[in-house]
Parts: C-alpha cells; sequence; structure tokens
C-alpha cells in the first residue's frame, strides 16, 4: 500500500490495484477502500522497532507489520 498526503492510497491484492481514502480517528489509520466489495477497516500501530518497522493491529484483530520504503517518481 502506498499512501499519499493528499488522503488517499493505492494498493496491490493479487492482480488487481485499487484505491481509497485515509483517515485518522481515535489515534487509529483507518482505510476506506473504493471498491465496494471491499470494507473500511481501522489499524492500531505498536512501537517502532529498532528495524524502523512496526506492528499494526487491525479493529479485527488481524497483525500486519509495516515497513516504510522510500516513494519512487511516477514515470
Amino acid at each position: 500500500m502506498v499512501s499519499s498526503e493528499d488522503g488517499t492510497f493505492t494498493f496491490t491484492l493479487g492482480d488487481e490495484t485499487g484505491t481509497g481514502t485515509v483517515t485518522e480517528t481515535d489515534g487509529k489509520v483507518c482505510l476506506d477502500p473504493d471498491a465496494e466489495d471491499l470494507e473500511s477497516n481501522c489499524w492500531t500501530a505498536g512501537e517502532v522497532g529498532e528495524d524502523g518497522s512496526w506492528p499494526s493491529t487491525s479493529d479485527t484483530g488481524e497483525v500486519v507489520t509495516v515497513s516504510r520504503v522510500e516513494a519512487t517518481a511516477a514515470e
């Protein structure tokens, strides 16, 4: 997933790419995909580790590891 300063994001699931809106609510990052068949989900960030990554837990209990990457310029 790539988020932008304008409050939007793009993501890839398998062979499909989608877009959506990012908001912050009650200290959580909430992702609202534009696709009607995907549900919104909010995530709570954990402590940042020595390698710069951090765990993030969804409201449904799913835990993922988040790492920052440098953005590449669009060609």
